[in-house]
Parts: C-alpha cells; structure tokens; sequence
C-alpha cells in the first residue's frame, strides 16, 4: 500500500492537501484481511489504519459466499437427501442457494458464520456513518446523507434478522414469516447500495457529485429491478401454490425464471462493492494511554473536544481546503 500526501501553498496560506491512495488490497480478501488484523494487531502504544468502510461489505459477502460453499460441502456429504427432497422446491421447481444450509448439521454452522456476518454489518453502519458525519462540512445533514445513514444502521439491522431464518422455514412449514424475513434483509441490503449513490449524488459538494459515473446509475438500477423481481417471484409461487391446493412439485412460475433471477442478485451482490461511487477512506489513528497519565492540551482541542469530532471537522475544512481523491 502506497499513501502519497502532497501539500500545495495557497495565496491564503491555507494548507491545501492532496493525497491518493492507491493499495493492493484489492488482490486479496478483505475478509482474510480483516481476520487478520484481529488476530495479529499492531504492536505498539499508538497505530494508524487506512479504512475503507466498503471493506466490511465486500468481507460480508466473501463471508456469505464462503458459508454456502462450506455447508453445501457438509449437507452433500452428510445428507444429500435434504437438498434433494427440500420442501422449497415443491413450489419453487428450483434448487435455491439456501437449501444446502437449512438443515443441521450445516445449519449450525450457517448460524455462526451469520453472527459474524452481523458483526461486519455494524462495523460498516459505523465506520459509514462516521465519513457521512465528517465530511459534512456545512454543519447541515441533508436529506441524502440522512438517507444514507439510515439505510447503513438498517442494514446492520437486517443482518441480526438474518439469523432469525432458522427459525422459520421448512422444519416448521413456516415459508410466509420465513420468505418476509429474506425480503427485509434483501431490501435493506439494496438500500445500503442505493444509500451511497443518493449521498453523492445529491452531496453538496461537487467533488463528490463529480464522481458518480454512467455506469454507476445503470449498476443502481438494475439492481433495484433485481431486487424488486426476486422477493416478488418467491410470494407469487408459494401464495398460487396454497391457494390453489397445489401438490408435490408443482410450481405456479417456470423454474428457470426462478434460477436466472437468483443468479442476477447474486452477481449484483457480488459486485455492488465494486460499482459503487468511490468515496474517500477513512484515516483512524489509536493510542493508548497510561494510567495517571499528564499531557499538554491547547485550547483549540478542548474546543474541539468539546465540539465533537465532526463539529471539529466541520470548522478545520472550513478554515483549509481539502481534496480528496480515492482510487
């Protein structure tokens, strides 16, 4: 990883500074990295860390991706039958991506790696909602950034929700409260995507709207349509389906519209991180400090201790211009 800082003179001998990150992050696994650093932190009384807050995502859904390849492993090996015979596919004609984890022994495992996965959404619901905060410089949250946070916080939401999906679901027949569950936290998650596109769309600064390309609003929209047609299509079969007394596998829709839409949103998950606005990384700084401990303070950081960082961050960008440019 590389930081290039460059401080350019202003006439008004404001600091104006620069700086690109360019990394090589992006070759491994955010989730590997992540892992890591938890296992092996810095050693040291003081540490600083270049966090891009779409990193947690993009681990989130590494970790998604590695949970289904580990307990479709297990339920083949252990039980093919409960893929095979799921109840699902007597209405749905398919076989969903969720079927190899509905069932112990693998279930138990897709619980875990769930509750990690809700760790990964809090951590990106705060690290979001502190770049919104900061980067606020006119001291007004507009509606754009306040539907940005909102949908952050919802999303770390969802996925405690998530683990609620074993609880409902073909053990106990429950599809309607099961098949809601997945539409909330499909919905949220498309909405954290959508959160980060209105907040530099409509920011008021014009760096940020600058940034927003083509491709960005076309990736927004097809995954809207996505989202939109998956959940619809999976209520449409089961309700046909009970209504009309249907038996074995009969499913209402063709299967194949069922298989293709399923692999559509998988993709859009797997490259929302990808194809959303840039935005600048977060530059976090640690220290630990001793008991007893005495040290010199000016009045501007107590004003600013006492303002909160981003009221601090607020004034300080409004006193010297700052841009910021992320690969």
């Amino acid at each position: 990883m590389s930081v290039k800082v460059s401080p350019v003179d202003t006439a008004d001998d404001a600091t104006s500074t620069s700086f690109t990150i360019t990394s090589d992050w992006h070759r491994y696994s955010s989730l590997l990295r992540l892992t890591w650093e938890a296992l092996a932190p810095k050693r040291g009384a003081s540490s600083l860390r270049i966090v891009d807050p779409k990193m947690y995502m993009r681990a989130s859904n590494e970790l998604i991706t590695l949970a289904l390849i580990v307990c479709w492993t297990i339920t083949l090996i252990v039980d093919p039958s409960q893929i095979i015979e799921h109840p699902g596919h007597s209405f749905t004609g398919d076989y969903n991506p969720c079927f190899g984890w509905d069932y112990p022994p693998a279930s138990y495992f897709a619980i875990a790696f769930s509750a990690v996965d809700a760790h990964l959404g809090f951590q990106y619901a705060s690290h979001e909602a502190l770049r919104t905060r900061l980067l606020d410089i006119d001291g007004h949250t507009s509606w754009a950034e306040h539907f940005a946070l909102t949908t952050a916080y919802l999303h770390a939401v969802s996925c405690v929700a998530w683990l609620l999906l074993w609880s409902f679901g073909p053990h106990n027949n429950a599809w309607g409260a099961h098949l809601v569950i997945f539409t909330v936290c499909v919905l949220f998650r498309y909405a954290t995507a959508l959160g980060n596109y209105v907040e530099s769309r409509w920011s008021s600064n014009a760096h940020a709207r600058k940034r927003v390309q083509l491709k960005h609003t076309v990736f927004i929209a097809v995954y809207g349509v996505v989202v939109a047609t998956l959940p619809t299509l999976y209520l449409t079969d089961l309700i046909i389906y009970r209504m009309e007394g249907r038996t074995g596998i009969d499913p209402p829709l063709p299967p194949a519209l069922l298989f293709v839409t399923d692999g559509l949103w998988i993709v859009c998950v797997a490259v929302s991180s990808r194809l959303s606005v840039p935005e600048p990384p977060l530059r976090i700084t640690t220290k630990c400090l001793e008991f007893g401990e005495e040290f010199e303070v000016s009045k501007e950081e107590v004003r600013r201790l006492r303002m909160g960082p981003a009221n601090a961050m607020r004034r300080q960008m409004n006193e010297s211009h700052v841009k910021y440019d992320a690969n």
